[in-house]
């Protein structure tokens, strides 16, 4: 009652947003041992300092209720029962590992301070921990609390970037040394890592997104992909979906039902294609796929890769996820329906005509009897091309005869005894254009490779 009472007398200033601004994180900490908020003396000036000015009203105003204590040059929150009301809990507790990483910098930093600023050992922040630390500072809610370790964290960003530059020119004099002795070097090198470490060099680390990069994505905007080599992904918004086909749709299949809600609660990545020769013999060159697949005699380059199973498709997902150190993985076959259909409610993603069929896929009528280079057709909503023919594409699912107990989340639907996977979008083999609808759908042995068979990819965002 009395924060309700506060607020009003705050007037504008008096919203959740300003109370939040206000405690989280400059009047509460998260002490590790309890597991619990617990206050935190502030200096008052520096609180509500610079664009927190107009917090003020609303600090006085719970200062007035007696829910704040305003010391000389202090205020703090006037009991740590404060602190378990909601909605500040809620807050606190979303907020709890930031409160940890900042008490943990401001320690640091104080120690630094208090000794000679001229030795690195005491620079504890590297790598990682101080990109968290930065990542921390670029929070509009953490940027004032950190200001006491701004010092410290720019002498840690000048040793590491010390560090990463001879880290380069080490790099450089490596790569130098080895083009001279590289054949004396064969017999006492473990030839797989040197490979791998030189790809990394030259084809993943300037690809790979940063965190900020990828906080940044936005469905609609131009795909990006982790290495040279690796297919190019775009990005698919959350939502929600009715997936199956309905018992009235024409020429539909028992397993296409019942019909049930989905709900995409995150923003994905997919590849635009499905994945190809060039991306999969990358894959092979480097020790990460055993299967060369062979390609019929088609060709190889920008042909979807063929003859690979659902236990191959996992291979190439663990190594380009080893690579990019990124989580790729297969779709789940919700997701694949979910970016098959794009939106849209019909046989297929662009309607319920099969005369339309082969400006977007391949099959039985046009393709002459062998699959073809992927993107030559007409792209779904999503930007995604081959979704209806080419290959048929793996996803991460069990196959079941029916969507009863499906899960409504979009996950894959997984078992311990599981001897059939999911393939959904059809072939350039098939003869039925139904086989290439959005809802249809195929079991078969996860161990099967077949010249009509491929698979696409997913990634999951760290930051959606």
């Amino acid at each position: 009652k009395k924060l309700a009472e506060a607020k009003g007398k705050a007037g504008a200033a008096g919203t959740d947003a300003n109370l939040r601004r206000l405690i989280v994180p400059g009047l509460a900490t998260w002490d590790p041992a309890a597991n619990a908020a617990k206050r935190l003396v502030a200096n008052e000036a520096a609180l509500l300092a610079g664009d927190r000015k107009g917090l003020a009203p609303l600090a006085n105003a719970l200062v007035d209720a007696r829910l704040l204590t305003r010391g000389r040059e202090t205020i703090e929150v006037a009991h740590e029962a404060l602190l378990r009301r909601q909605p500040i809990a809620g807050w606190l507790e979303e907020q709890k590992e930031g409160l940890k990483l900042r008490d943990d910098v401001l320690r640091e930093a104080g120690e630094w301070g208090e000794g000679s600023r001229k030795h690195a050992k005491d620079l504890v922040r590297r790598g990682e921990r101080l990109k968290s630390a930065l990542d921390l500072r670029a929070d509009p809610g953490f940027a004032s609390a950190l200001l006491p370790a701004k010092d410290y964290l720019a002498a840690c960003q000048k040793v590491e970037t010390a560090a990463r530059r001879t880290v380069r020119r080490t790099w450089g004099a490596i790569f130098t040394l080895l083009v001279g002795i590289i054949a004396g070097l064969v017999a006492f090198i473990n030839q797989a890592t040197l490979t791998e470490q030189w790809f990394w060099a030259m084809k993943v680390r300037s690809y790979v997104l940063t965190a900020e990069a990828e906080a940044a994505l936005k469905p609609g905007v131009a795909p990006f992909k982790e290495c040279a080599d690796c297919p190019e992904m775009l990005i698919i918004p959350a939502g929600e979906f009715t997936m199956g086909s309905p018992e009235t749709e024409a020429n539909r299949s028992e397993d296409e039902g019942p019909q049930h809600k989905v709900t995409i609660a995150k923003p994905f990545a997919v590849s635009r294609l499905e994945v190809t020769f060039a991306d999969w013999d990358a894959c092979v060159a480097l020790g990460g796929c055993k299967n060369p697949a062979a390609d019929q005699g088609w060709g190889r380059g920008q042909q979807p890769v063929i003859n690979v199973s659902w236990s191959d498709a996992q291979e190439y997902v663990a190594w380009i996820s080893k690579v990019t150190g990124k989580s790729y993985r297969l779709l789940s076959e919700a997701e694949w329906e979910y970016v098959a259909r794009a939106g849209t409610t019909t046989v297929y993603s662009f309607g319920d005509s099969e005369t339309e069929l082969g400006a977007y896929a391949w099959f039985t009528e046009n393709s002459g009897s062998q699959a073809h280079p992927v993107g030559e057709k007409k792209a779904n909503a999503f930007g995604l091309n081959d979704m209806h023919g080419n290959v048929w594409e793996w996803v991460e699912d069990c196959y079941e005869g029916s969507y009863e107990g499906a899960p409504a989340n979009g996950s894959a639907r997984t078992s311990a005894e599981c001897s059939s996977r999911v393939l959904r979008g059809g072939s350039w083999s098939d003869i039925l254009p139904q086989f290439l609808g959005s809802a249809s759908r195929f079991g078969s042995s996860p161990a099967n490779r077949s010249a009509n068979i491929g698979f696409r990819l997913a990634r999951t965002l760290l930051h959606p």
